[in-house]
């Protein structure tokens, strides 16, 4: 049900915003999902590049950034704000790090391709949520090509790439929640090094401990993410 709602949500909302009911449909079904399948070779930057017919392209990039998001997102969260419970957006480890990511990399990426390109810093903004919100739901889409950012910008969109979106998402990646757990177990050996050795301290996360099951866990899929790459790059290496 919160799938087939986010994907008749933003099929109605880009449809009302001038998209072609079509294109709306289209990319209302990649997007959730995504997949990030466009009808056409510009991805979403087909509209922006045609602002005599689309005068909405930023409300339209606006809302696939939204549904991008979305389907980066938890289900459970998502369920949660249907329920009514706003808080659901912050109250989760994974959910704070899914904000500091995007935010952060954003500004970041908005000012280094102002600075380095110039431009409108605003227009940057834009371009960059979209790119990031992409990259970390692993849809995608593009409304500026990546080529186009600066190489401090090219290198953090690979790591956003792999680090993915939220556990329980459409979204791929290695998953911020991992990320996150593997954190709180590098603060959680530092302080012991400081403790008594009779002392017990069990990691905490969202108020629940978490077992050394779970952070082996992670630890073995970030591992074998590193393993994957490494023998993806040296693949792609022999062949050029």
């Amino acid at each position: 049900l919160i799938y087939f709602a986010l994907t008749l949500g933003q099929l109605l909302l880009t449809w009302l915003l001038g998209m072609p009911l079509f294109d709306s449909l289209y990319h209302a079904m990649t997007t959730v999902s995504t997949g990030g399948f466009s009808p056409h070779d510009e991805s979403i930057a087909f509209y922006r590049n045609r602002p005599d017919l689309f005068p909405n392209f930023m409300l339209i990039e606006l809302v696939v950034v939204l549904f991008m998001l979305a389907g980066g997102e938890n289900f459970y969260v998502l369920y949660r704000l249907g329920r009514g419970q706003l808080r659901a957006l912050w109250d989760g480890l994974e959910m704070r790090l899914l904000w500091l990511v995007l935010g952060g990399s954003t500004l970041i990426v908005a000012l280094s391709a102002y600075l380095t390109l110039g431009g409108g810093l605003g227009d940057w903004l834009l371009r960059s949520l979209f790119e990031i919100a992409s990259l970390i739901s692993t849809t995608g889409y593009e409304t500026t090509a990546t080529g186009e950012f600066p190489r401090l910008a090219r290198e953090l969109f690979l790591m956003l790439m792999i680090l993915g979106g939220c556990a329980g998402s459409t979204a791929g990646g290695i998953k911020l929640v991992r990320v996150g757990l593997l954190g709180k177990f590098l603060s959680h050996e530092i302080r012991r090094l400081r403790l008594p050795a009779h002392a017990v301290q069990v990691p905490v996360v969202d108020g629940r401990a978490v077992p050394d099951s779970t952070f082996r866990s992670a630890v073995f899929v970030v591992l074998l993410w590193l393993v994957y790459i490494a023998f993806g790059g040296w693949l792609v290496s022999l062949m050029t």
